[in-house]
């Protein structure tokens, strides 16, 4: 067993855990990081992992794969190139483990059994392969492999020590361990919102609505506990404080009725001064049918000039961002959002290089950065999922958000350099609205005391929709389908951080777990015959197509391309699975037998998700980040049938044979819109009313029809109040 910060590198087993969590890596990533391990502080040249990792037989552009490998490990242990805390490149040289490495030997009777080595096989063969395929408990490096790591490994470990004690006392100790934090709860009472640390993380200011109270006012409380201190009140509804760099003043959003203000408080003498009326406000974000607020922050730029907020030039305008001048209180609009786009939670950098901030729309959610003074927008990131809150790194290099791509709110963090979104691993559970200080560690977050439930509404009936308690909380259910005789219920759900596949009856009874993955696995659809079911999951690392009979068992591999392949379903026969990839460059819509094969593109404008009705010979699909649902018939023709089903319910619709029920939003505000189930109709494609789910949150997370179209099962999230969590020593 070797440790390097909060890492542990077990190489009998083949894993890697932080802070006790297995890491998913893959075999070239975890040998690279094995022989840096064995020798920190040397450097590994680029020929010599050549020789590692690929045999002389094999014929890949080795300087792609190679800085793809790295690329990958440094993703998985949060690092960068531009700024490295673990792994320094060598520019035409190699490689270098810049920390110190202990060494602990296990006692041979913990061992784990490990599991028959697969075949070894070529890069060109692993992404051909299309018959169906077990998922092993480990993914192991081929005998040839192993051995040749082995006796290198074995020839250096004689002078690992020295080497690393001499490292040591050269270098000093450059790790940052992380470890794995007690969570602080703040405030846990009523609804606490909105949370800014102060820039020396001493310091949290928030918006606090404590039980029984009937508004919002801004509250402050010192970060190593105590009573906390009231700054604002009075009748009106204060929210989203925002410290200045000097730690000295607060702003914040004060709405008076039908008008709404920015104001700024001393943070030591509690005097407020207004600092400028706005036109609309932002918008309000609804919890539930009576709680509804704002979340949108105010951002305070470091030099102490200017304020970043949300505002509107009309109601009829979406929201933007605007600046309001501390000296001249002039106001400017600096981002302009189009119709059918909001943008929101800007933040400036604590360099004062950049403007942050996010916007959603029929694209999905992204995260962009305005350059200051000024220049053209970046894109960070795109989300098919909303996006709750984003916060900066204190060195300006990483942007914290947070996004539920993985069925629930979490926390994630991008590097500006460019990669992966990484989730930060030691928040594990719901977590929106994340604050940094600017200066100091310190991570703090909003966690709602809300649960997705699922509720059953008997079509046609004047019965109230009924909830089934299927699991206790805190699982987070989503992805719902009936199997196709209506007895059982198949669903995804997240147990202790991670996301797996369940079955139970269909009144919620005798729930059970069929996949033990231990990583996000999502998107069950079951056979016609419901014996069957197909899912998505990240088991190997990126998106793959799995299968596994409804009664349990080993999941089998079904798609095997370096590409995601998400979202699937089942040819109406039952001989094929559609599903969605990337494999050609863009999403497109595929097929695979569901017996294995050749995949096969049936898309050519973009598809995500896809289905077939038994009454209608048709493929409907939905595109990605994009509003509307698409036909493409026998014909050939890619054409839209429904315009507006909004990509926040992207996965809210489903074919039948009568034709396609999906979700659709009613009224102006996105948060303060109905929901109401809708049928498109075949083969008049025309669109009815089936039934309102009133001002009710419902996740996307699928919508299902018993057998007969009389019971329609749906997600819905249930609040009763926010608290204000933090993360000691988080950077």
């Amino acid at each position: 067993m070797l440790r390097f910060g909060a890492f542990e590198l077990d190489l009998r087993a083949q894993e890697l855990r932080k802070s006790g969590v297995r890491l998913h890596l893959a075999k070239q990533p975890f040998l690279i990081l094995s022989l840096l391990a064995e020798r920190p502080g040397t450097v590994i040249t680029r020929h010599e992992l050549r020789n590692i990792l690929w045999d002389e037989n094999t014929h890949v552009d080795f300087d792609r794969c190679l800085n793809t490998a790295v690329n990958r490990l440094r993703e998985v242990l949060n690092d960068s190139a531009e700024t490295p805390r673990f792994i320094e490149t060598l520019p035409r040289q190699g490689y270098r483990l810049l920390v110190p490495v202990e060494r602990s030997v296990k006692p041979v009777s913990e061992e784990p059994a490990r599991e028959p080595v697969p075949a070894e096989r070529s890069l060109e063969q692993d992404a051909e392969a299309t018959a169906l395929e077990p998922v092993p408990a480990s993914a192991f490096p081929s005998w040839k492999t192993y051995f040749r790591a082995s006796w290198m490994l074995a020839f250096l470990v004689a002078g690992a020590a020295l080497v690393g004690g001499v490292w040591l006392a050269f270098r000093g100790d450059r790790s940052v361990p992380l470890g794995q934090p007690a969570l602080t709860t703040m405030v846990d009472d009523g609804t606490a919102l909105t949370p800014s640390l102060s820039p020396d993380g001493k310091r949290i200011a928030f918006a606090w609505r404590p039980a029984g109270r009937p508004d919002y006012d801004i509250y402050m409380q010192e970060t190593g506990g105590g009573k906390p201190k009231q700054v604002s009140a009075g009748p009106t509804d204060d929210f989203s404080p925002s410290f200045s760099a000097d730690g000295l003043h607060i702003a914040f959003y004060r709405r008076a009725g039908d008008g709404i203000a920015l104001y700024a408080s001393s943070v030591d003498e509690g005097r407020l001064r207004r600092l400028g009326g706005l036109n609309v406000g932002p918008p309000a974000t609804t919890f539930d049918e009576g709680e509804t607020v704002s979340v949108e922050p105010v951002s305070w730029h470091p030099n102490g000039k200017y304020l970043a907020y949300v505002d509107r030039v009309s109601p009829a305008h979406p929201a933007s961002i605007f600046q309001l001048s501390m000296e001249s209180r002039a106001q400017e609009q600096v981002t302009f959002s189009v119709a059918n786009e909001r943008d929101g939670f800007p933040v400036f950098s604590p360099d004062g290089r950049w403007l942050a901030f996010a916007r959603s729309g029929g694209k999905g959610d992204e995260i962009w950065l305005l350059p200051l003074p000024g220049g053209d927008l970046r894109r960070v990131v795109s989300e098919n999922a909303p996006i709750h809150g984003l916060a900066w790194t204190g060195n300006s290099r990483s942007i914290v958000f947070s996004s539920n791509r993985a069925g629930q709110s979490q926390l994630w963090t991008i590097p500006l350099a460019g990669g992966n979104a990484q989730r930060v691993e030691q928040v594990r559970e719901p977590a929106i609205l994340p604050s940094l200080a600017s200066g100091a560690a310190g991570l703090a977050f909003v966690r709602l005391r809300q649960q997705p439930k699922v509720h059953l509404l008997t079509l046609g009936g004047a019965a109230q929709p009924k909830m089934l308690d299927i699991l206790p909380d805190p699982a987070g259910i989503s992805n719902v389908r009936f199997s196709p005789d209506g007895t059982r219920i198949a669903f995804s759900a997240d147990i202790q951080g991670h996301r797996e596949i369940w079955v139970s009856d269909s009144d919620g009874g005798h729930p059970r777990s069929l996949t033990s993955l231990g990583v996000i696995s999502g998107s069950p659809h079951w056979s016609p015959d419901g014996k069957w079911l197909a899912f998505d999951s990240q088991a190997r690392g990126n998106w793959d197509v799995y299968v596994i009979s409804g009664e349990g068992g080993q999941p089998m591999r079904l798609t095997t391309h370096t590409g995601d392949d998400v979202r699937p379903s089942w040819s109406a026969d039952g001989s094929s699975i559609y599903f969605g990839s990337d494999r050609s460059g863009t999403m497109q819509i595929w097929s695979i037998p569901s017996a294995g094969g050749t995949p096969r593109q049936l898309t050519t404008k973009g598809g995500y998700e896809a289905a077939e009705s038994s009454g209608m010979p048709c493929l409907f699909y939905i595109r990605k980040g994009v509003t509307g649902l698409w036909r493409a018939c026998r014909d050939g023709a890619e054409q839209a049938v429904i315009e507006n089903l909004p990509w926040e319910h992207s996965r809210n619709w489903v074919v039948t044979s009568s034709g396609v029920y999906f979700l659709a939003r009613q009224g102006t505000e996105t948060m303060e819109r109905s929901s109401i189930l809708k049928l498109l109709r075949f083969p008049s494609f025309d669109s009815v009313e089936v039934s309102s789910l009133g001002k009710a949150r419902i996740e996307d997370s699928g919508i299902s029809l018993a057998a007969g179209g009389k019971r329609l099962a749906y997600v819905q999230r249930k609040y009763s109040g926010a608290a204000i969590v933090i993360v000691p020593g988080y950077r």
